[in-house]
């Protein structure tokens, strides 16, 4: 994949990251289709590739998000070093290991943002609750729509395969 394709890419899950989730749930979880596409591309990546794709989706949430700038940066661009570590030693196309890799980087991207957003400023059972409660909705709706993401990645790669492939053999 060369950078413009994922630079579109990227582009697209941004906009249908801010499609407007919030008034269609009703609540202040959101699916994370920037993390969830993060995960998914990164078996087709090489390092450089993977790694510049976890900093500018990063960046993008980053600018277009309130609070600290550079949380997210760091995080995806963590995210997408650690998978590609991984990646070296196990082959993570098993929906299994993207479940895990889901669930983890979830937890991770919630966490700081309970923490930059100063709900953990007073430790009372409330906010732990209400932590607890957040997560268990995100991560639903991140496995809901990662299933969904995909299909739909697997159905593009497999087709942008199998073209090139037939145009080489023409």
């Amino acid at each position: 994949m060369n950078y413009l394709k994922l630079l579109l890419l990227l582009f697209f899950t941004y906009i249908v990251q801010s499609l407007g989730w919030n008034n269609l749930y009703g609540s202040e979880v959101i699916p994370d289709f920037l993390l969830l596409v993060l995960i998914l591309i990164q078996q087709w990546l090489n390092w450089k590739e993977g790694l510049f794709f976890g900093l500018t989706a990063g960046i993008t949430a980053d600018v277009f998000s309130s609070g600290n700038v550079g949380i997210f940066s760091i995080s995806y661009l963590l995210a997408a070093f650690i998978i590609q570590s991984i990646k070296e030693y196990i082959e993570i196309e098993s929906i299994v290991f993207q479940s895990l890799y889901l669930t983890i980087f979830t937890f991770s991207t919630l966490w700081t943002n309970f923490i930059y957003l100063g709900y953990l400023r007073k430790f009372e059972s409330d906010t732990i609750l209400f932590f607890l409660e957040s997560f268990g909705l995100q991560l639903l709706l991140n496995f809901f729509f990662f299933i969904i993401v995909k299909l739909f990645l697997t159905f593009i790669m497999e087709r942008a395969l199998f073209e090139s492939r037939r145009r080489r053999t023409l």
